[in-house]
C-alpha cells in the first residue's frame, strides 16, 4: 500500500519531510496495517485526518501521529507530528507556468 506521509517539527513549525512510500512489504496490505505501523514508528494517535467529500461530509482519510524527539546536535527536545494518509491510488497532473514568455 502506498502511504503519504508529512512529518512535521510543531516546535519549530516546519515542515522536515514529505513524500509519498511504497510500505508493500507484505505487514501493511489494509489501512488498519498502516495505522499500526505508524504508531510503532511515530507515536501515539492525536486525531484524524479529514476531507469533505461532494456531499460536504467529513470523509475520514487518515491520522495523525505525535512523539517527542530530540536534535541530535544540541540534544534539545522538540515535538515531531507526523501527518498519515494511506492510498490506493495516485493521480499526477504536471502544470507548467513558465517564466519567460
Amino acid at each position: 500500500m502506498k502511504v503519504e506521509i508529512t512529518v512535521v517539527n510543531k516546535t519549530d513549525n516546519c515542515i522536515v519531510f514529505e513524500d509519498i512510500q511504497d510500505w508493500d512489504n507484505g505487514l501493511c496490505d489494509t489501512p488498519s496495517d498502516v495505522y499500526r505501523a505508524a504508531i510503532k514508528e511515530y507515536g501515539r494517535c492525536i486525531s484524524k485526518m479529514y476531507i469533505d467529500d461532494k456531499n460536504n461530509e467529513a470523509q475520514h482519510i487518515g491520522w495523525v501521529f505525535e512523539k517527542k524527539c530530540y536534535y541530535e546536535d544540541t540534544k534539545e527536545p522538540y515535538i515531531q507530528r507526523t501527518w498519515i494518509v494511506p492510498l490506493l491510488s495516485i493521480e499526477t497532473k504536471v502544470i507548467r507556468e513558465y517564466a519567460i514568455k
